[in-house]
């Protein structure tokens, strides 16, 4: 097996969204049959002008950054120390942090079975839940946001969870923004809840990624839980996370998927707050989920939907559901209009005096785009994101509109 037809299994791969978005990359590109032991750099750079900007710390991130920030760097390195092994790394700067410089992902891909149809990969690996990674950083594609079930902050706070139903409806709607913890154990800080699924923070694990025939599958251990990745500190608890994937794809126009995984995100300093004998490991995330995407002639559409259960110690099973639907058109060559309408409904809850409440505030939002590829290597985007509250009807509650250039080198 010789340098390029690996590459090409792990283009394929990568394409198929099975090695993730550092993985796509990097795998970019023709590669001589000599390339092993060369070092590979691939980059992109957007830059971002907002006109109204009130939506904008509802894409907030745990960081504080956003995907619509003025400057955003990523940089891809591969190397093939061997024909059957390869390391990939994304590494991301962003003007808005103080901290602007990080290590997105770093992870090792080694061949098991030939024809790409098993690699272990271990490291800072991707989200293998769900479709939406792998096509997450494209740096030209047409919608700028990540989709709520994908870094939508709730009010559920792991590290201090509610002591009651009453606690946790009383900052119902700010997980997103922040608040100052709950009343019976204020903060002395703004903290965001914690998201459902978290696209953009991969997290330390290891796994096994592949293809054959129509089948795509990927599965792996992680030091976090699905919604609470943890990447740059030491396992805060005795659980590990496990997510995977299973799909299916008869024709490259079509692919299905489902996905699962759990994992508990207290930490063992929970424990202090349990007086019943249980351990901060007894309560899990769990979640569900399944995914479609479908191409035909110049349209796309592509969707994801979940359950998730959040098992807490004093106000019991807390559940949602989320979903996303996204459609992709070209009108004419380069050019490419785009929409996706998102939701996340929380399930009811029974506060002390007996009235029933979704236990943290429904959320939807629509975001329309317009993006024009100049040539390969650089496409400009128009977008338009807008915000809802509430289970019925639809406001424009917050919105970011922005013009973005995304350049590839």
């Amino acid at each position: 097996m010789n340098m390029r037809r690996n590459q090409s299994r792990l283009t394929v791969l990568a394409q198929r969204g099975i090695l993730g978005a550092a993985a796509l990359a990097a795998t970019l590109g023709p590669v001589d049959a000599d390339a092993a032991n060369r070092v590979r750099v691939r980059g992109d750079l957007q830059l971002t002008a907002k006109g109204e900007t009130t939506g904008v710390p509802l894409n907030v991130l745990n960081r504080g950054d956003t995907m619509f920030d003025p400057l955003i760097l990523r940089v891809y390195v591969e190397a093939a120390p061997q024909e059957q092994t390869q390391v990939v790394a994304q590494f991301l700067y962003n003007d808005a942090l103080r901290n602007s410089f990080t290590t997105f992902s770093a992870f090792v891909l080694h061949e098991l079975i030939g024809d790409g149809a098993l690699y272990a990969q271990a490291g800072k690996i991707p989200n293998p839940f769900g479709d939406y990674v792998a096509h997450a950083f494209d740096p030209h594609r047409s919608l700028a946001g990540i989709p709520l079930i994908w870094g939508y902050h709730t009010t559920y706070l792991p590290g201090t969870p509610p002591a009651n139903i009453d606690e946790l409806l009383a900052v119902r709607g700010n997980g997103q923004s922040g608040f100052l913890g709950y009343p019976g154990n204020p903060s002395g800080s703004l903290r965001r809840g914690m998201p459902v699924l978290y696209a953009v923070c991969y997290d330390l694990g290891a796994g096994l990624v592949g293809s054959k025939g129509d089948w795509e599958y990927r599965a792996a251990v992680t030091q976090g839980a699905p919604g609470a990745p943890l990447p740059y500190v030491d396992d805060t608890n005795d659980e590990k996370g496990v997510m995977g994937r299973f799909g299916w794809s008869p024709d490259p126009m079509l692919r299905l998927g489902a996905s699962g995984g759990t994992g508990s995100p207290h930490a063992d300093d929970v424990n202090v707050f349990l007086t019943d004998g249980s351990q901060s490991e007894d309560y899990d995330q769990w979640i569900g989920g399944a995914d479609a995407s479908l191409i035909f002639s110049r349209v796309s559409v592509r969707s994801e939907w979940i359950w998730s259960r959040f098992e807490t110690p004093f106000t019991g099973n807390l559940d949602l559901t989320g979903y996303f639907v996204e459609c992709e058109g070209t009108p004419a060559t380069g050019l490419s209009i785009a929409a996706r309408w998102e939701e996340m409904l929380f399930q009811h809850v029974t506060d002390s005096n007996g009235d029933r409440h979704r236990w943290d505030e429904p959320v939807k939002r629509i975001e329309i785009a317009a993006a024009y590829r100049v040539h390969a290597d650089l496409s400009l985007r128009a977008s338009t994101q807008i915000t809802s509250f509430g289970a019925a009807g639809f406001e424009d509650d917050a919105r970011v509109d922005a013009l973005q250039l995304s350049v590839s080198f």
